[in-house]
């Protein structure tokens, strides 16, 4: 989701005071950007300088002056290699005495970043491999210009207790969005199937690490059941969360139902409480939004984007038209190989993407599925009648998924990309008809 990404709207970070004295009085914080704020390019600089980290190792390391400078807030990043077997399940530990911490684990389908997940202003990162090969580990902090000792731990089986105490190195214990959407109180309310309900975000509701709001809401889901879950607001650019249990992986969207508003679509693997959490894209932005639950996806909206947002222009109807077929077609329950190249180029945010047409009977509905184990995969569908459709997560884990009906002219165009920058690789895009629910 993978870990859902969203980005600050003021030069790509927050600057905020952070409430806890010292001899050297207030200081500022750059509240983390994600990582489709840093380009990739920017991570492959910091060179490993043979620093190595077995499963099962605890080891001391020190961030110092001499460490790479992301010149977005000035903090220093020190990188870690980790060599993982095929469907491990690792948990990563940063902790110091000396620095708010900040841990990143970037690899094959995995780009994950934490703040405070072992507590205490320590970070914890727990991730399944996709295969056997080396994963990069950051060691970074939340304070500008700040280093000191650390101490890094790579292991499996039960998490470690959670640290207790107070923050180190003048931080404040913070969570994100992500990170909080599947613990959020949502008190006695309950989304159903055909319903729409209102609600308010301010700041009365869980407070992010970014600076906005979360507010959330129950929602009970059937083994096998799709959904599509709208988050509309008329007053603030919002961003949507639903995270469940077990090994649910926390999806996120912002602009899917058009105009700046939020959409989910989603086939519940387990049946069990889900949580739909409603927040915004822009820090402290508050007002007035309603949640709808249905069964099918519907057309997006129409109009401007409220709140000073703006919507997401990598897929257009006008940018996907210019891209080449090139002979690439796919029939209704058919599955086919491919490979995301540079080929075609990149949309604005670095990813490469690749068009493919799909003709199949009219108003049949079908699902459409993106699986890669090389990427985090992206979807885009697009026709004339129905206009642009996105998904990053839908298919399960880092998988997508759309549910569309055919148009009437029987043709609509896939869009295969990444939900990172600069990603390459196999893929399998099926196609699948299903019953409308």
């Amino acid at each position: 989701m993978a870990p859902s990404i969203r980005t600050t709207s003021v030069a790509g970070i927050v600057l905020a005071a952070v409430g806890c004295s010292s001899s050297t009085g207030y200081r500022q914080v750059a509240l983390r950007p994600q990582t489709s704020d840093r380009e990739v390019t920017e991570f492959s600089q910091i060179r490993p300088s043979g620093r190595g980290l077995e499963i099962g190792d605890r080891v001391r390391g020190e961030l110092t002056s001499e460490d790479y400078i992301w010149e977005a807030d000035g903090s220093h990043i020190q990188r870690w290699e980790l060599p993982v077997g095929s469907n491990q399940e690792v948990t990563v530990d940063l902790i110091s005495e000396e620095l708010d911490t900040y841990l990143w684990v970037r690899g094959p389908g995995t780009q994950l970043q934490d703040d405070d997940g072992a507590g205490g202003c320590n970070s914890r990162i727990t991730f399944r491999s996709t295969t056997n090969t080396d994963y990069q580990i950051f060691v970074n902090t939340i304070f500008s210009d700040v280093t000191g000792s650390f101490e890094l731990e790579a292991y499996t089986g039960e998490p470690h207790p959670i640290e207790t105490g107070a923050c180190s190195g003048g931080g404040e214990a913070t969570e994100s969005c992500a990170d909080a959407a599947s613990t959020v109180n949502t008190g006695e309310r309950f989304l159903a199937r055909g319903r729409t309900v209102s609600g308010t975000l301010d700041e009365r509701d869980f407070p992010c690490s970014d600076g906005s709001f979360l507010d959330g809401w129950t929602l009970s889901g059937n083994r096998g059941e799709t959904l599509t879950i709208d988050l509309m607001s008329d007053d603030f650019d919002t961003y949507l969360y639903l995270a469940g249990p077990g090994q649910f992986a926390t999806m996120t969207d912002d602009d899917s139902g058009g105009a700046c508003n939020s959409r989910i679509e989603v086939q519940f693997p387990i049946a069990g409480e889900y949580t739909v959490a409603a927040s915004s894209f822009n820090p402290a932005a508050s007002g007035a939004y309603n949640i709808r639950v249905s069964d099918n996806s519907g057309p997006p909206r129409t109009g401007e984007c409220p709140g000073g947002g703006i919507e997401d222009p990598l897929w257009s109807a006008a940018i996907i038209n210019e891209l080449p077929i090139d002979g690439r077609t796919i029939e209704v329950n058919e599955s086919k190989d491919g490979f995301l190249s540079d080929e075609y180029g990149t949309t604005s945010n670095g990813a490469y993407r690749q068009a493919w047409r799909l003709e199949g009977e009219p108003g049949l509905f079908v699902s459409i599925d993106l699986e890669s184990d090389l990427f985090d995969t992206f979807l885009v569908a697009y026709s004339t009648e129905f206009g642009v459709e996105t998904n990053d997560d839908a298919g399960g884990g880092i998988d997508s998924r759309i549910s569309v009906a055919v148009p009437e002219d029987g043709e609509l165009i896939i869009v295969v990309s990444s939900f990172e920058a600069g990603r390459t690789g196999e893929f399998i895009l099926s196609v699948e008809e299903r019953e409308r629910k």
